[in-house]
């Protein structure tokens, strides 16, 4: 699973220096989350948006390239797990297309398949051919 330890880390530690709420963090960033963005970044299961580094940084009082550092390091460390044979497959362009093929069409199936679809409605009466 994907972690992003080193910014949760980082923003976590220079919150609470700042004595800063996660609600008021998400308030204060622009997310109306209640402070849940805020939580899930901490407990590193997101990250920063790059279109938000600027605004945390001023926020925490510290200079982007350390945000940018953090970011760019659990990065590194994502990528290493893959490389390793992590849990993550790497998939070529053609097997990534054929896996999405296959899903659209068991939807598809699935789809056609409904039991709805099979067993005739209430309303519906049998077609009685002449006697």
């Amino acid at each position: 699973m994907r972690k992003f330890n080193n910014i949760a880390k980082l923003v976590r530690v220079k919150r609470q220096a700042l004595g800063i709420s996660q609600n008021e963090m998400a308030d204060l960033i622009g997310f109306s989350s209640r402070g849940q963005f805020i939580s899930n970044v901490e407990r590193g299961l997101c990250s920063i948006p790059f279109r938000k580094v600027k605004t945390v940084a001023s926020l925490l009082k510290v200079d982007t390239s350390e945000i940018i550092n953090a970011i760019l390091e659990d990065e590194r460390l994502f990528m290493n797990e893959i490389v390793k044979g992590g849990e993550i497959p790497i998939m070529t362009t053609k097997e990534y297309r054929q896996k999405r093929l296959h899903i659209k069409e068991r939807k598809k199936c699935e789809k056609i398949l409904k039991p709805t679809n099979l067993v005739p409605s209430v309303t519906q009466r049998p077609i009685v051919t002449g006697k």
